[in-house]
């Protein structure tokens, strides 16, 4: 990690490491040593970019319609911090927090109040695309109804301009504290965006897990791929949207995936699925 000082610490607990150099020596420790049982060879720890690396992020939206605050939570407690200039972020994801606080004046939307449950504005999801340098971007509300944030949306798409990959609507109006709630709607632009992973596209539409570190994560998935010997079977188990298993090595198609690559115009066939399938059910013997 960089010297940079960061004007967010303290309170924001999201990097407790902030401007240490690798991992926790007592974690690398506890690596090295289940290597070592398990027979492996000695570790290559991989280290990634100090700033600008984290492509995805999920913020709280807090504070008054004229003050709104945008960021994480104090550890322990709903007490947000407002952080504008995390240099941990893409710098897309920063500049998508200052126009939708500039939206949320603009327009009048409340932001959300945890104690009464009351307000608009709960939170959002911000998704950077590599190649296009654009935001998928997902709007939180405490409702289940689009329309309370249907002006906001309209400033956001115009501020954002051509940063703007797809905005998203959802709805989150219990009282809990998941971040997403169970209603959606899509508002403009792709289904999904994509991403080049272990020699593939790999689609991650909106309520889809992502790393939030993809240069690192293409690493992984490069070292998974040289680790599999020809005529391997293998199973993978919570393959979400496929970014370790859907490369050419592989090639499944993995269920919930399914109906983004119709949404993409891409079948099945055209990715080499000849030689996989997949299967959904409950296990029998669940693997502890």
């Amino acid at each position: 990690m960089g010297s940079e000082d960061c004007t967010h610490r303290p309170p924001c607990p999201g990097c407790p490491r902030y401007g240490e150099e690798g991992i926790a020596p007592e974690a690398e420790a506890a690596l090295r040593a289940t290597a070592r049982a398990a027979g492996l060879d000695d570790l290559s720890i991989q280290a990634g970019e100090a700033f600008g690396f984290r492509y995805r992020a999920r913020l709280s939206v807090r504070g008054r319609t004229s003050s709104p605050k945008i960021g994480i939570f104090q550890e322990g407690s709903h007490r947000i911090v407002d952080m504008p200039r995390c240099l941990v972020h893409h710098p897309l994801i920063n500049r998508v927090g200052a126009e939708l606080k500039a939206a949320i004046k603009q327009t009048g939307v409340r932001p959300y109040a945890d104690r009464p449950h009351v307000g608009d504005l709960r939170g959002v999801q911000i998704a950077v695309e590599r190649a296009s340098q654009s935001a998928q971007v997902v709007l939180i509300a405490n409702s289940d109804d689009p329309a309370g944030l249907a002006e906001l949306s309209l400033r956001l798409t115009h501020s954002l301009g051509s940063e703007l990959h797809s905005l998203w609507w959802n709805g989150n109006p219990a009282r809990t504290n998941t971040i997403l709630g169970p209603h959606w709607q899509p508002l403009s632009g792709p289904p999904a965006i994509t991403e080049q992973i272990g020699g593939t596209h790999v689609f991650f539409p909106p309520g889809a897990f992502g790393q939030s570190n993809l240069v690192l994560a293409d690493r992984i998935v490069a070292s998974i791929h040289e680790w599999v010997l020809p005529g391997s079977h293998i199973v993978e188990f919570y393959s979400g949207c496929g970014a370790i298993g859907l490369g050419p090595e592989f090639s499944p198609l993995s269920p919930p995936n399914a109906g983004t690559f119709r949404a993409r115009r891409t079948t099945p066939t055209t990715l080499g699925t000849g030689h996989a399938s997949w299967f959904s059910s409950f296990s029998q013997n669940p693997v502890s």
